[in-house]
C-alpha cells in the first residue's frame, strides 16, 4: 500500500496532467499511519509495557534520520543556487519542518501573491507535520481511555467531528482545510478506528470483494480526483475508505498476494518514506533553476535520482540508526541534531540577504532582485475612507493614492492592482482610487469563481460605488486577460492546471456556455452603468503573459542567464490575446466614447517584448508587473491619457 501511495504521489507531482488525483496518495499514508501506530500502542498498553518515552524514542529513530539527511542538503544547495528571498523562505521552511509545523507555516504564507507551490522545495512536509502532531495526542488519548469500547467510541466521535469540520470549511477556507490538523485528523482516525475494531472472521470471498472494492476506490481517486475540486471535503472519503477496505481485507486475498506482496512493491514500500522526502525537493529545484525547460526527460531523470537517494538513505542512514546497540543514545543524538538544524535555519533566515549570500552577484543584481519581491517592498497607500470601507468590507483592494478625495478610479483584479501602484504616485492631475479583489474582473451580472475565490457581488459593489461617486470622473477597467482562454504563462503551467481552466463563470441574467461571451456581456453592462453616470471609461488591455518566470532572467550564484531567455515575440502575444482583443474591439464598437489603452506599444519593440531593461525587471512573476515595471508603464499610460 505504501508503494502504491508513493508512486501515485510521484506521478502526480511530476506529471499532474496525467494522474490528476495522485495527490490522494497522501491520504493513503494517513490511514496506514493511524492504523499501525494505534495498533502498536494498544498492544503495548494491553500487555502493560507501554512507555511514552519509549514511544517517542522509536518515533525519533523512525522519522528523524531521513528528514535530517534531506533538510541539510536542501539548505546547502539552496544557499548555492537560490535568490535571497527564495533562500530566506527555504530556511524558514527548514525551521518549520524541523519543528513539524510546516503545515501552519504554509497556511500563514498563503495568499494571492504567495509564491507558487511548485517552487517550494519543502512544501510536501506539511503531511509529515500533521502526522507528528497527531502522534503527540494519540498515545495520550489511548492511555486515558482503557476500555476498548470507549476507545473506539471516542475515536469515532473525534473522527466525525474532524470530518464535519473539513466538509464545513472546505468551501470557505480551502487552504486551511487542506493543511490544518483538525480538518485532516479524521483520515488518520479512520485508521485508528480500524485498528480498534474487533476483528471479525470474513470468508475468503468477502475479503476478496473488500480488497477489490478498496483497490477500485484508490484507482478511481488517483485517476478521477482533481485539486480543482474542493478537497478533501466529501471527496476525501474515496482514498480513505479505499485504504480502510484494503487493510481490513487482510493479507490473504489474491490482490494482496499477487499485486501488493510482489518483491518490487514491497521494496518500494520500504523506501517510501525517504522516497517521499527526496522526490519533491528534486523536482522543485529543477523547476526553480529552469521553469521553461523542465520537460519530461528532465523530470524522469529527477525521479530516478530520487529513487537512488532514497535507497542510499534507507540503507546507509535509516537502517543502522534503527538497530541496536545504543538506541537511546541514537535517539538523543538525533533529537539534538534536529534541534540544531532548526536553530541554525532560524538564525540564518533572520540574518538578511547580505549575510546569507556574500557573493559579488548580489550587488550586480540588486535592482532585479528588488523587482521580484513586490510584497515586501511595495509602498503603503492610504486605505479607503471609513464610509467607503464600511460600504464595501468584502473587497480585497480598497486603496487611495492620497488622503484627498479621489477623482479617478481603477476597477478590477490583481492586474488592476499592479497598474494602480505605478499610476497613483505619478499622476499630478488626478487622485486615484483602487477598488477590486484578486481574481474578480470588473463585470456586472457575471458570477466568477476560482478555487479559493468567490467574487459574488464584489465587482458589482465596486462598479456601483464608483458610478455613485460624483467626484470620480475617470474610470479604468483592468483585469487578467485569460478568464475566458487558456493562458500561456509560467504561472499557469507550474500550477496543476492553467488558471483559466479552473474558472467557473455564470451569467446570472442571460445564461450562456461561452466564457468569452460572458466576459463581453459583463464588461458591457459595467461600462453602460458607468457611462450612464457620465464617467470617462478606459479599458486597459492586459499585459502579455510570459511563458517563463522573471526569476529565470536573473543570474544565480552558479548559473549565468542569457538575455534571449527574457523576451517573448510580439506575434506570440497577439496570438495569445486574440480572443481578448476581439472582445475589446466589440466593446469599442458598442461604446463609441470608450478609450482603449494597449501596453504593447510601451512594452514591446517591433517584433519582441523584452521584460528586462538594464537591471530592471518589468515583471515580478509571469503575469504581474514589478513596482518599477508598473511605474515604467504608468508613465506611458498617463501621457496617453492626458487631461
Amino acid at each position: 500500500l505504501r508503494a502504491m501511495a508513493v508512486l501515485a504521489v510521484l506521478a502526480f507531482h511530476a506529471f499532474p496532467g496525467r494522474l490528476s488525483g495522485g495527490f490522494s496518495g497522501v491520504d493513503v499514508f494517513f490511514v496506514i499511519s493511524g492504523f499501525l501506530i494505534s495498533r502498536d500502542i494498544c498492544q503495548r498498553l494491553d500487555a502493560g509495557r507501554f512507555s511514552l518515552l519509549d514511544f517517542y524514542e522509536r518515533r525519533i529513530r523512525r522519522i528523524f534520520p531521513a528528514l535530517i539527511v534531506v533538510l541539510v542538503p536542501c539548505a546547502v544547495f539552496g544557499w548555492l543556487v537560490l535568490l535571497p528571498d527564495e533562500l530566506q523562505q527555504l530556511l524558514a521552511h527548514v525551521a518549520s519542518s524541523a519543528a513539524f509545523a510546516q503545515n501552519f507555516r504554509l497556511v500563514a504564507e498563503s495568499g494571492y501573491f504567495d509564491s507558487l507551490s511548485a517552487l517550494k522545495p519543502l512544501l510536501h512536509l506539511w503531511s509529515l507535520s500533521i502526522e507528528e502532531q497527531f502522534y503527540l495526542l494519540c498515545p495520550l488519548l489511548l492511555m486515558a481511555v482503557r476500555s476498548p469500547r470507549l476507545r473506539l467510541g471516542l475515536v469515532l466521535l473525534l473522527g466525525l467531528l474532524s470530518f464535519g469540520g473539513n466538509v464545513n470549511r472546505v468551501a470557505t477556507d480551502p487552504t486551511g482545510t487542506y493543511y490544518l490538523p483538525h480538518t485532516r485528523f479524521w483520515e488518520i482516525l479512520a485508521g485508528v478506528a480500524l485498528a480498534l475494531t474487533p476483528r471479525t472472521r470474513l470468508s475468503a470471498r468477502a475479503c476478496g470483494m473488500l480488497a477489490a472494492l478498496g483497490t477500485l476506490l484508490l484507482l478511481a481517486g488517483f485517476v478521477g480526483l482533481s485539486k480543482d475540486a474542493r478537497y478533501p471535503g466529501w471527496w476525501g472519503l474515496v482514498p480513505t475508505l479505499g485504504t480502510v477496505a484494503l487493510i481490513a481485507a487482510g493479507p490473504g486475498t489474491w490482490l494482496a498476494r499477487q499485486v501488493f506482496a510482489r518483491p518490487t512493491m514491497v521494496f518500494i514500500g520500504r523506501i517510501s518514506y525517504p522516497l517521499y522526502l527526496w522526490h519533491w525537493p528534486v523536482l522543485a529545484f529543477i523547476r526553480i533553476l529552469d521553469s521553461t525547460n523542465a520537460g519530461t526527460p528532465i523530470k524522469v531523470l529527477g525521479l530516478a535520482a530520487s529513487f537512488i537517494l532514497a535507497v542510499l538513505t534507507y540503507r546507509i542512514v535509516e537502517q543502522p540508526l534503527r538497530r541496536p546497540p545504543g538506541l537511546q543514545r541514537k535517539a538523543a543524538g538525533l533529537a539534538l541534531g534536529m534541534l540544531a538544524v532548526g536553530t541554525v535555519a532560524v538564525a540564518l533566515s533572520l540574518s538578511g540577504p547580505a549575510l546569507l549570500r556574500p557573493f559579488a552577484w548580489l550587488a550586480a543584481n540588486e535592482g532585479a532582485l528588488r523587482d521580484l519581491n513586490f510584497a515586501q517592498r511595495s509602498p503603503r497607500f492610504p486605505a479607503c475612507s471609513a464610509s467607503a470601507r464600511a460600504a464595501m468590507p468584502e473587497l480585497g483592494y480598497c486603496l487611495q493614492g492620497s488622503t484627498r478625495p479621489p477623482t479617478a478610479a481603477i476597477l478590477g483584479d490583481s492586474h488592476a492592482y499592479h497598474v494602480f501602484y505605478g499610476v497613483a504616485p505619478l499622476d499630478t492631475r488626478r487622485e486615484w482610487l483602487m477598488l477590486g479583489n484578486s481574481s474578480c474582473p470588473p463585470v456586472l451580472g457575471i458570477h466568477v469563481k476560482l478555487p479559493g475565490t468567490d467574487c459574488k457581488q464584489m465587482s458589482a459593489t465596486a462598479v456601483r460605488a464608483v458610478a455613485d461617486d460624483k467626484a470620480i470622473q475617470t474610470v479604468v477597467l483592468a483585469f487578467l486577460g485569460s478568464y475566458a482562454i487558456e493562458p500561456l504563462s509560467a504561472n499557469g503551467s507550474l500550477n496543476d492546471r492553467g488558471a483559466a481552466a479552473a474558472v467557473e463563470m455564470h451569467d446570472t441574467l442571460q445564461p450562456t456556455n461561452s466564457n468569452a461571451e460572458m466576459m463581453f456581456r459583463g464588461l458591457d453592462r459595467a461600462i453602460t452603468v458607468l457611462e450612464n453616470a457620465s464617467k470617462r471609461i478606459v479599458l486597459f488591455i492586459d499585459v502579455p503573459a510570459l511563458p517563463f518566470q522573471p526569476a529565470d532572467c536573473v543570474d544565480r550564484p552558479l548559473m549565468k542567464r542569457t538575455q534571449e531567455r527574457c523576451s517573448v515575440s510580439r506575434a506570440a502575444v497577439l496570438e495569445q490575446q486574440a480572443t481578448l482583443r476581439t472582445m475589446m474591439q466589440r466593446l469599442a464598437q458598442a461604446h463609441p466614447r470608450l478609450r482603449t489603452f494597449d501596453p504593447l506599444s510601451s512594452l514591446c519593440e517591433v517584433d519582441t517584448c523584452a521584460i528586462k531593461h538594464g537591471d530592471m525587471l518589468v515583471y515580478r512573476d509571469s503575469d504581474h508587473l514589478s513596482l518599477r515595471g508598473s511605474a515604467f508603464l504608468a508613465g506611458h499610460f498617463l501621457t496617453w491619457l492626458g487631461h
